[in-house]
């Protein structure tokens, strides 16, 4: 999922791309290009992309079930979808997210099959590096398999420096 102010074809261009194994990568996007983050629409997004994963998973068999990958806003998507929906995806990949406490579901679905791997930038001033510690603090409440990949560069730099990285672990993960 794209961040917020970007589109779904920046996304995939920047990020995804160079992807060299086969898969089917669906893209989703944000109303408007922004993620909201309030709660009730986070839930309902979501649950939304949880809804959609499945389906397209029960139509169009995979040997593992869906990655969920989201940079900035829909990271911050990405991050509420580990704490409500985990066991929809194989592997769930925030890059440069945060989660605030009033984010926080009442209802957290999550155990130590939910893998997440989280990126951040220590110098990031759009998304504090704190929130995101913040949330991976939430995150290791509940599951043991929560990496984290702190960043000595700022919010965009991360999808350029770790791309290799990142399309690795999706390859791993397909």
């Amino acid at each position: 999922m794209h961040g917020n102010g970007d589109t779904y074809s920046n996304f995939y261009k920047y990020t995804l791309k160079d992807l060299t194994i086969p898969s089917r990568i669906v893209l989703v996007e944000a109303p408007n290009n922004y993620w909201p983050y309030g709660i009730q629409e986070l839930a309902n997004y979501s649950a939304s992309i949880a809804k959609l994963a499945t389906n397209l998973q029960s139509k169009y068999p995979t040997s593992n079930k869906p990655i969920l990958l989201g940079f900035s806003g829909g990271a911050v998507l990405s991050y509420y979808s580990v704490l409500t929906n985990c066991e929809t995806y194989d592997l769930l990949i925030p890059i440069s997210g945060m989660l605030k406490p009033d984010m926080i579901p009442s209802q957290i679905s999550m155990d130590n099959s939910c893998h997440v791997l989280a990126f951040h930038g220590k110098k990031d001033t759009v998304l504090s590096f704190e929130s995101a510690q913040y949330a991976i603090k939430k995150l290791r409440n509940h599951s043991k398999n929560i990496n984290f990949i702190p960043y000595d560069g700022g919010h965009l730099g991360i999808a350029r420096d770790f791309k290799d990285m990142i399309l690795s672990k999706i390859a791993d993960s397909i």
